[in-house]
């Protein structure tokens, strides 16, 4: 169906409309983008930031970092003090040369830098830490104060003492003095080494922390690892957040020397051979010098000895016991052989006690007489009598009354006579010998 003219005028006349209404909407969020991007581009103002000490603040030689940041890439900065503020920024290249902090200094591709000094030496009170760049063409040139200012609260700088003499043995305990440590009230590590230069390999002797007048003494003691010409210092820690290379706030050392410690040798042990496997070779070192024996093979030769001696005494000993216990035995033969008797001349008869057994003692039939037990074969007994062979010939035979009979001389043929018992018989004495007996009358009895 074919459009009017009229109809086909208001039909464009919509479409106008409404590319006017969405056109600007969608044109919007571009023109907005290229907004951001030329405001990114406009470079910030520069600045500078005291990052270390935390307090910003401390006796002269204090170390301090300070860092710029929005700085034109590869721009020169130079830093100096000024109080109580920058002052004219005219005289900007004069105070960078009387009041000196840092510099010349380069910013980075990023317009960042950072300066690591310590403070000079200058009077306490409070100080402007001023940086600008001395290729400034503009006049006056810009000078950027820090974002604080730096307070000097002592003209004297912190030490570190300990007691004299300053000699000293490894292990050794020693007594350390810090002094003007300030601010008060922190940590101040103590270390010890060969050089200032190689203080990252220091050897820790303690964590001092210091009062409110930044004095602290504590005991430490000296390592046995290090000796000679040494360095004792004692440093304090950067702020957290400094950036990588930041002095330590508060810094002293003092020299100090130290002796070796001699070690002294334990004992060396022997390792025993294995009993199942031969022991392993030892090398013995080759003297090149005098021609000496090799220490070693010295105690083996010395041991070898000892033992074998200690062997040859064991085996004396065993052969002196049996020495000992066969000689106090008798030999066989001996033992078996009867006890020789006495000699024939010594032979006599038994003599029977004197007064015999009337009246007193009547052994019984089977008893033994106890003189005969208690008298020793061919002895003369006490009375002057014999025992032996020549009285047993008689024969000895008991009489009516139970007593005992002594044999009579020449045996039973009655050829001789034969003495009477010993002691009185009948109230009548009898000589007490043999000898006597012969020429004595006989009694009644026949005696």
């Amino acid at each position: 169906m074919a459009l009017s003219r009229s109809a086909l005028w208001r039909w464009l006349f919509s479409l106008v409309l409404v590319a006017l209404a969405i056109g600007p909407a969608l044109a919007l969020p571009g023109a907005l983008a290229q907004a951001k991007g030329t405001a990114a581009q406009i470079p910030a103002a520069p600045a500078s930031n005291i990052t270390s000490p935390s307090s910003a603040s401390g006796p002269i030689q204090t170390g301090v970092q300070v860092k710029g940041q929005g700085w034109n890439p590869n721009e020169t900065i130079k830093l100096f003090y000024n109080t109580p503020d920058c002052g004219d920024p005219n005289n900007a290249p004069t105070l960078s040369q009387s009041q000196s902090l840092a510099g010349p200094l380069t910013a980075d591709q990023n317009g960042t830098w950072v300066a690591n000094f310590q403070w000079p030496g200058t009077d306490t009170g409070s100080f402007a830490v001023c940086a600008y760049d001395p290729n400034d063409t503009n006049v006056p040139p810009q000078v950027v104060p820090a974002n604080r200012v730096f307070k000097v609260l002592s003209s004297a700088v912190p030490t570190i003492g300990t007691p004299q003499p300053a000699f000293f043995n490894g292990g050794d305990s020693i007594l350390v003095n810090l002094n003007n440590f300030l601010p008060g009230n922190q940590p101040v590590d103590v270390k010890l080494t060969n050089s200032l230069a190689n203080q990252a390999q220091a050897t820790l002797l303690a964590t001092m922390t210091v009062d409110n007048n930044g004095n602290a003494s504590q005991q430490v003691t000296l390592p046995t690892t290090l000796s000679g010409n040494l360095q004792i210092f004692a440093a304090s820690h950067p702020a957290n957040g400094a950036a990588p290379g930041a002095l330590p706030p508060l810094f002293a050392s003092q020299a100090l020397t130290v002796g070796a410690v001699t070690a002294t040798p334990g004992p060396t042990e022997t390792p025993s051979p294995s009993p199942t496997a031969p022991p392993a070779a030892t090398s013995v070192p080759v003297s090149t010098g005098t021609g000496g024996t090799p220490k070693s093979a010295t105690s083996s030769t010395v041991l070898t000895l000892l033992v074998a001696l200690l062997g040859l005494v064991i085996l004396a000993i065993f052969g002196v016991l049996i020495w000992y216990f066969v000689g106090i035995r008798p030999p066989a033969d001996m033992a078996a052989a009867p006890a020789p008797g006495p000699p024939p001349s010594r032979s006599r008869a038994q003599v029977a006690p004197r007064g015999g057994t009337r009246g007193r003692y009547s052994p019984q039939d089977g008893e033994v007489d106890e003189w005969e037990n208690q008298q020793g074969p061919w002895e003369e007994d006490t009375q002057g009598g014999w025992s032996g062979d020549d009285w047993e010939q008689g024969g000895s035979q008991r009489d009516q009354r139970g007593g005992y009979e002594p044999p009579r001389r020449g045996g039973s043929s009655g050829g001789g006579r034969t003495p009477p018992p010993r002691g009185s018989s009948g109230g009548r004495s009898r000589p007490g010998t043999r000898d006597e007996w012969q020429n004595f009358p006989p009694d009644e009895n026949g005696w």
